[in-house]
């Protein structure tokens, strides 16, 4: 499980897939098994972006009640400077003995302080059964329907908290245990983004496979590899969403799922990260093992990706602002612009010729334009260098 939480000053390069400030929390859960008597639960936290920030607090909740609530003021915590990532890996001994019978919501909470004072929570959920569960519960020991998803909301000093947004998968949960219950061809899980209590509405919707946000080794993505994008949306979503495990090698793969809000002091932002695994190579189905194995899923043929083609600013002009963006590409659903390295805007209203207009600093810049193909592959205009006055 791994819940994290946005920048709370909105920044000109605030974008889903940037560069900001946010944290991580991971746990190992026991999965499908009721559990007793005192059970460890190890906290993995992380923050990556934040100079000079701090793990505060950790905490476990069952519902609406704190089980566990460490401060960690006292305790030795790596300070995230200079380069703003670090971690802390907190134990908790849990004496469950004390909790009714049955299956209970666990919330793990990893509060975060800011160099300005600013506290932040990055948080996550599972269902664990205790002692005994019937039958119909322990097979729902993982979060049912709705019930599995990833918050963060912010709490800036002296206000109240803003609320969170959630991401949440409707359907069952893929194991990812054994190749028997590997996924092959196509997967359509139902995912569903939207605001929870106090949360602000929705305003982007970001389902990948394998993102490596911190990955910023990629030619053409400074701000990260976004992985297989699969759904890239300004609005919440309630739907099915097909992935082709077919592209995927065979393994262990992350289905990562995001609702970004925007409240009043930066982003707020729900995610839950899913672990599955992809088998579509040569791969025995149960039945009689005298039975041939099915031959593999033949992948798709890999196609070129079509030109995108920067139709304004010219080269080398010097533009008044607000300058015009505009771009196309054959086939292209999406246009993202980059101004020296950062997204500045995107058009997603009509399928071939887009155009935004931004305000940018006096001076030189560097135009880079990125075209979404049918909601999944994306192609690079050349670098345009213009002026703006």
């Amino acid at each position: 499980m791994d819940a994290r939480w946005r920048a709370r000053q909105p920044q000109p390069d605030d974008d889903l897939n940037g560069r900001d400030e946010h944290a991580h929390i991971k746990v190992c859960v026991p999965y499908n098994t009721p559990v007793s008597g005192v059970v460890r639960f190890d906290l993995d936290m992380q923050i990556h972006e934040m100079p000079g920030g701090v793990i505060h607090r950790a905490r476990i909740q069952d519902r609406d009640n704190t089980l566990v609530n460490h401060d960690l003021v006292d305790e030795t915590r790596p300070l995230c400077a200079p380069t703003g990532n670090c971690r802390y890996v907190h134990t908790v001994l849990l004496n469950t003995d004390a909790l009714a019978t049955g299956k209970h919501e666990f919330r793990f909470h990893n509060e975060i302080q800011r160099p300005d004072g600013a506290r932040s929570l990055a948080t996550d959920g599972w269902h664990i059964c205790i002692r005994a569960c019937s039958p119909n519960v322990v097979q729902a020991v993982t979060p049912p329907e709705e019930e599995g998803r990833g918050r963060w909301f912010e709490a800036p000093p002296s206000t109240t908290d803003y609320g969170y947004n959630n991401a949440r998968l409707r359907t069952a949960l893929p194991y990812a245990g054994g190749d028997s219950t590997a996924l092959l061809g196509l997967w359509c899980p139902t995912i569903r983004t939207m605001a929870g209590a106090g949360g602000r509405p929705v305003v982007r919707s970001f389902v990948s496979v394998d993102p490596r946000f911190h990955d910023y080794s990629v030619p053409g993505y400074p701000n990260g590899w976004p992985g297989m994008v699969v759904v890239d949306e300004p609005n919440s979503i309630n739907r099915q969403v097909c992935i082709d495990t077919t592209r995927l090698t065979d393994g262990m793969h992350k289905l990562y799922m995001r609702a970004d809000g925007q409240a009043a002091t930066g982003k707020q932002g729900g995610v839950y990260v899913i672990p599955f695994r992809s088998r579509n190579s040569v791969f025995s189905l149960p039945g009689d093992p005298t039975d041939p194995a099915p031959a593999p899923s033949p992948a798709p043929a890999p196609s070129e990706p079509p030109v995108v083609e920067v139709l304004d600013p010219t080269a080398g002009e010097i533009d008044p602002n607000p300058v015009t963006l505009n771009a196309r590409a054959t086939g292209a659903t999406r246009m993202d612009y980059e101004v020296d390295g950062k997204r500045v805007a995107f058009d997603d209203t009509a399928a071939n010729g887009f155009d935004e207009s931004v305000t940018l600093p006096t001076g030189s810049h560097t135009l880079v334009c990125v075209a979404t193909i049918a909601g999944s592959s994306t192609a690079r205009s050349e670098p345009r260098t213009f002026s703006a006055r």
